[in-house]
């Protein structure tokens, strides 16, 4: 800033000059005062000179009867779960009225390292939306998978001090902080001795672990289940962000603790949102529509989105519409609907009606396209050696019946008839990964499965319980973890998928191990993915060649092509309806939210804090 670019902004604000830009008569929504003032709106050059009456512009707009308020501050998202590049996602999150992103890009550095984090920051200066990168704090996650890379306190010193670096992303090493490893304090330690932030992870944290949690610096949390959660939250001073993405629903049921008290220390956010669900539903403009409808007032929950937003972040030059404040302004239709007209970024109208303004203008995917290194064969790594008891029974073979199946009477069966898998010899009693509806959180289900004479797995259609794998597919080690799942509701063939947070391993589920086979092959041979198979060949797939996470095509194409993956994967794979076929299996690889997932090194009890066998002992 310069003194005549100073002088320039007063002379407007004086009325000694015109404007660059003046938004005429706006219903001006005022976060500090919570009241709404009919107002022009003056700018010169990126920044607000003025909100006041009469003013004049070399440009200006009629906004009569809008509603003006500050640009969206989406304040903890993972653009990798959007499958598109930052060029991309800009562009959908500014038609829908948000202009600054905080981003957590753990997503592809636990692929490519600190090349993925350069990679998004480059991608990003090519969009009007202003993304800030918060440093993945946690590469791995946690030791009990194998990633892409490992980030260090000493790898991240190189961009601490960057201005779009607003701190470290999310501290999902709970245990690492209040247990005090001293990799995780180094972390902590040199972004508090920068004056930069720390995002939060704490799932289930409740009493004095999370008070030595928050101990440390940290000042966020987007993983409140419960409303005791939050309240002991926001009491110990945390800024709680309430979260509506793709698959993680819990802001309705937390709005209801929302108070005209603690609503300053409530913040928005989506945390994971796919294309589709941007191009259908929106962003934060979403959610500011279900809190108005789940009875928030109008302007507490644009606080929520913006100012709270701003102030958490230390984001002193927006978040309000003000004189000196960086010009972003959302012209609305009204406070209920918040139907988005005109986007301001920087002083720049840069969306109209649902119409990007701009071109997009990609940068060069090739120090991150692939990433695809599992060693050995994809059908070594689907076998299972599960002990069992056998059965016993009297076959009784009738001719009307599935021929994959024998009905069977006597012992296993105890009264009546039941059809048993045809090859299964044996019972095997296993931990199965309960996925849930609406939730990233899992159950410890324990369930009987068919095996044959080598213990392995053979589906029983009678029975919602599939196969998991997760291969390790970065740095060929030939790990791989293999558990079951139920509740998602597979009921043939196969899906696999290059998506699996955090370490974003080779997944696939399946009923056979020849439909599993084909789905995972086909990832490693594309580069990553999420492909479908069914009866012995591919049956719909989406490339993803930036790390095997994002497209390089248009959101559209990108949503298109994964709602026609995703209907069939409901109609022909039988996926459960009310699941998120893909999002939601990909959370299940992760072991750092209770309680049961599964990595590339094992099944892992979130609860038990360890491995635990996927076959049930007496113990147990």
């Amino acid at each position: 800033m310069t003194k005549m670019q100073l002088k320039d902004r007063i002379d407007v604000a004086m009325h000694r000059r015109p404007a660059d830009l003046v938004i005429k008569q706006a219903n001006v929504v005022n976060v500090y005062t919570s009241e709404i003032m009919e107002c022009d709106i003056a700018i010169c050059k990126d920044r607000i000179a003025a909100v006041g009456k009469d003013y004049r512009g070399k440009t200006e707009i009629d906004a009569r009867g809008l509603f003006a308020i500050p640009g969206l501050i989406e304040s903890h998202i993972h653009i990798e779960s959007s499958m598109l590049t930052p060029e991309e996602f800009g562009r959908l999150l500014l038609m829908r009225g948000t202009t600054t992103a905080v981003c957590d890009p753990h997503e592809i550095v636990n692929v490519c390292g600190m090349s993925g984090f350069d990679y998004m920051r480059r991608a990003a200066r090519r969009s009007p939306l202003d993304m800030k990168f918060m440093i993945p704090s946690c590469i791995p996650s946690t030791p009990f998978e194998h990633s892409g890379a490992k980030v260090l306190a000493d790898d991240m010193e190189a961009y601490i001090h960057e201005e779009d670096v607003p701190g470290l992303g999310e501290m999902m090493n709970a245990v690492g902080v209040y247990d005090c490893q001293e990799d995780v304090l180094e972390k902590i330690a040199m972004a508090e001795t920068n004056g930069k932030m720390v995002d939060g992870h704490s799932p289930g944290i409740v009493g004095d672990e999370l008070i030595g949690y928050l101990a440390a610096g940290i000042r966020t949390d987007h993983e409140c289940y419960t409303t005791q959660e939050m309240r002991q939250r926001l009491q110990q001073g945390m800024y709680v962000m309430l979260r509506y993405g793709s698959a993680c629903h819990e802001l309705p049921h937390l709005l209801k603790n929302v108070t005209p008290y603690n609503a300053r220390r409530c913040i928005l956010c989506s945390d994971d949102r796919q294309a589709a669900t941007l191009l259908r539903n929106g962003d934060l403009d979403e959610i500011l529509r279900i809190c108005v409808s789940e009875g928030i007032d109008p302007i507490t929950a644009v606080q929520m989105a913006t100012l709270n937003a701003a102030e958490c972040y230390g984001f002193s030059d927006r978040g309000a519409i003000a004189p000196s404040k960086r010009a972003d302004v959302v012209l609305v239709s009204d406070l209920t609907s918040f139907a988005v007209q005109k986007v301001f970024a920087a002083g720049r109208l840069v969306a109209e009606k649902g119409e990007y303004l701009f071109e997009v203008n990609r940068e060069n995917i090739a120090a991150v396209a692939g990433r695809m290194n599992v060693a050995g064969k994809v059908a070594d790594h689907l076998k299972m050696e599960l002990s069992y008891r056998p059965l016993s029974l009297n076959e009784d073979v009738t001719g009307e019946m599935d021929p994959s199946l024998r009905r069977t009477r006597g012992a296993e069966n105890g009264q009546g008839l039941k059809d048993i898998p045809k090859g299964a010899v044996g019972v095997a009693r296993v931990h199965c990964i309960g996925m849930q509806v609406g939730s990233i959180l899992s159950t410890d289900e324990i369930r009987d499965v068919y095996v044959d004479a080598s213990g392995n797995f053979v589906y029983d259609p009678a029975s919602d319980v599939a196969k998991m794998v997760v291969m390790e597919r970065h740095n060929g080690l030939g790990t791989a973890g293999k558990a079951f799942v139920c509740g998602y509701g597979i009921n043939r063939g196969a899906i696999a998928s290059t998506i699996a947070h955090d370490s974003h391993n080779l997944l696939v589920v399946g009923t056979n191990d020849r439909d599993m086979e084909i789905a995972a092959q086909r990832l490693i041979d594309t580069g990553g993915g999420i492909c479908l198979a069914g009866d012995g060949e591919v049956i719909a797939e989406l490339s993803l060649p930036v790390a095997g996470l994002m497209s390089d095509r248009s959101g559209m194409e990108v949503s298109d092509a994964l709602k026609q993956l995703e209907d069939i994967a409901r109609l022909h794979l039988g996926i459960n309806s009310q699941l998120e076929p893909v999002m939601s299996l990909a959370f299940m690889a992760l072991p750092v939210v209770p309680d049961l997932k599964l990595t590339d090194m094992g099944l892992y009890s979130v609860k038990a804090g360890d491995f635990i066998s996927v076959e049930v002992t007496t113990s147990d």
